[in-house]
């Protein structure tokens, strides 16, 4: 609705209606048309830069965004040569833009610049680099670089690394990739001092201990100090108790069993390669899992829980495993049942198969 306050002179001549006052101007039909043709345009304009900036930054390498910025461009000498106060300009040349929209269509830097989100240095030292239609090759990295090491290091530094006595977590294998070093191997400062004295030996160049970590740290998973999981009681109460002679006889023969145990499971590992009928398998009584659990463990810190047992077998030639979970009520009375029961299943389903 116009206001009341403003006075209206209509011109009857006219074909189109136009209605004029002092403050107001209503356009007529034909530019109300012509102002939605133009936000059209202007939509549409919108899409094709929003396709030209996918473009760009898809290319992938600063090398190709370049070339396409110098396929873009048209260098141009300039026509007239501006003076102030008796001093000619020293622009010598002009630069054109072109984007590809239905043939060429040149459009001015600012636009340029906003549509491909970079900056007009940017732009500017590529032009001036250009030469043929082509940027400038990128010379960084060419020369080496004074403080870059060389791949010879790397190179020997990788073969130190597959040389160290490096294990797997044997209970938390499943959910980390972790590999750990003996404890005499004690930290990362200790390792550096193995590492410079193999490479004195070998007459190689070191890195230093702040690159030699970083690069540790980037392409390794590297710990230093066995899991609680994986530790022997007898193993770590001897060492952190006073040794006595009986004390001595009792480890020793400890670790004796434990290479035994080790060379007589390869050795049944081994013999399905000789004959396939020949199963190894191992078996192990899981860690105690109390229920229930959750992430927010606060939560259910005063909530009684329920201890629950998992016993498997695990084959390793077919990497198959077999398990049975019972309560802890249940596993007071019936744990050397039940473990019986699964290897009595374990070998009917064997049977089965076989």
């Amino acid at each position: 609705m116009m206001p009341h306050n403003i006075s209206v002179t209509i011109d009857s001549n006219d074909t189109h209606n136009d209605y004029v006052c002092h403050s107001v101007e209503v356009l007529h039909e034909a530019d109300n048309h012509q102002i939605l043709i133009d936000q059209k345009l202007k939509s549409a304009g919108d899409r094709r830069r929003f396709q030209i900036f996918d473009y760009y930054w898809s290319l992938g390498s600063l090398q190709r965004q370049r070339d396409w910025i110098a396929k873009s461009v048209i260098k141009k000498e300039v026509k007239t040569h501006t003076t102030d106060k008796g001093d000619s300009s020293r622009r010598n040349c002009t630069y054109e833009y072109y984007i590809n929209e239905e043939g060429r269509r040149q459009v001015c830097q600012k636009f340029l610049l906003s549509t491909l989100d970079v900056t007009q240095r940017f732009i500017l030292y590529t032009l001036k680099n250009a030469s043929e239609g082509f940027s400038k090759i990128d010379g960084r990295k060419n020369n080496g670089g004074r403080n870059r090491t060389s791949e010879d290091v790397i190179n020997n530094s990788i073969t130190f690394i597959k040389l160290l006595p490096l294990v797997p977590s044997h209970y938390c294998r499943k959910d980390s990739t972790r590999l750990y070093l003996p404890s005499e191997f004690k930290n990362i400062s200790n390792l550096y001092r193995i590492y410079t004295k193999y490479c004195d030996d070998g007459n190689v160049k070191t890195m230093s201990f702040k690159v030699f970590s970083n690069w540790l740290r980037e392409n390794y998973n590297i710990g230093f100090h066995i899991p609680e999981k994986d530790k022997c009681t007898i193993c770590m109460t001897q060492t952190y108790d006073v040794k006595k002679a009986e004390d001595m006889a009792s480890y020793n023969s400890h670790l004796q069993e434990k290479d035994e145990s080790y060379k007589r499971f390869k050795f049944h590992e081994n013999l399905n390669a000789v004959d396939s009928t020949v199963i190894c398998a191992s078996f192990d009584m899981q860690k105690v899992l109390n229920t229930p659990h959750g992430e927010n463990n606060m939560a259910l810190y005063y909530t009684r829980k329920i201890a629950v047992y998992n016993f498997t077998i695990y084959e390793s030639n077919t990497q198959k495993g077999y398990g049975q979970k019972l309560m802890h009520t249940e596993a007071q009375m019936k744990l050397p049942h039940a473990c019986i029961n699964i290897f009595r299943k374990w070998i009917k389903d064997r049977m089965s198969r076989n």
